[in-house]
């Protein structure tokens, strides 16, 4: 069985349920599959050794963005992530997406970091705005050890 619900017009949603004898689909086609960032990481200077910790909170998407940090361009691959639903269903079950970063700082990890949202269906992208993470060594003299 397909059902399919919206207009012609190009402001209207359109969403369709696909039931088969063992599954069930739903597909939701609007003006804009995904919304830009609702917050976006701040920019941060700290010394060596500190916590660094980087949030960010998607825009709806339907259905649930696939989410994650880059630095300079390049995805993250350390740190520890930390993905949540944040606040209610939007319209036709979307969503938004909290992300967390948090790793120990090291002068090599500093630079331009942004979150990514990716939404699973379309395939649109939205990326936050960049946030610099600017990593120093706190010395007592004039040598750092840079590791």
């Amino acid at each position: 069985m397909f059902l399919t619900v919206g207009g012609l017009n190009s402001e209207v949603p359109v969403w369709s349920l696909f039931i088969s004898n063992t599954s069930v689909f739903f597909f939701f086609f609007g003006p804009s599959d995904i919304e830009p960032f609702l917050f976006h990481p701040e920019p941060l200077v700290l010394y060596e050794s500190n916590m660094t910790v980087l949030d960010c909170v998607t825009g709806y998407s339907a259905p649930s963005p696939q989410v994650h940090w880059e630095k300079d361009g390049e995805r993250v691959l350390y740190g520890v992530q930390e993905v949540a639903q944040f606040g209610e269903l939007g319209l036709a079950g979307s969503r938004q997406i909290s992300m967390h970063l948090e790793f120990v700082g090291m002068v090599e990890l500093s630079g331009s970091y942004q979150c990514i949202s990716r939404n699973q269906l379309s395939g649109e992208i939205v990326r936050s705005n960049p946030a610099f993470v600017n990593i120093t060594c706190e010395c007592d003299s004039f040598i750092c050890n840079i590791y």
